[in-house]
């Protein structure tokens, strides 16, 4: 996503939580709740409204990232940029045949209290103890 696409993306949903609110007449570098008078709620909403509309989780301590509309853009862009390239690797091991002996860890509730794992193979069941 270009960050022309990111900018109309934000207007797009900014006008969906507050319809009053005009993109063009905020500075980008204003965080977006004072410039545009926007609760937390209102803000929350805009986040949830990018996940419905894109699949991009902003994570709740990256909120300060996207609070401003060059953080937005910026993170956005990034973040598109990120699954394009994620989703042309996932693509490619799907393709790839995998190897039917292959391991896995696994933990029982104890083992991952203690950050001990033990290996078992998928094709067999668990090893003999």
């Amino acid at each position: 996503m270009r960050s022309a696409d990111a900018r109309a993306l934000l207007g797009r949903l900014l006008h969906g939580v507050a319809p009053e609110v005009d993109l063009d007449e905020i500075d980008p570098a204003e965080p977006l709740q004072e410039a545009a008078e926007l609760d937390s709620m209102d803000f929350l909403n805009l986040v949830i409204a990018l996940y419905d509309e894109t699949g991009i989780d902003v994570a709740e301590r990256d909120y300060p990232l996207v609070a401003t509309i060059d953080g937005f853009v910026v993170y956005v862009t990034a973040a598109s940029a990120k699954s394009h390239s994620l989703s042309h690797e996932v693509n490619a091991a799907a393709s790839t045949r995998l190897d039917p002996w292959d391991h896995e860890i696994v933990h029982t509730k104890e083992e991952c209290r203690e950050g001990k794992g033990r290996r078992q193979d998928r094709r067999q069941g668990p090893p003999p103890r």
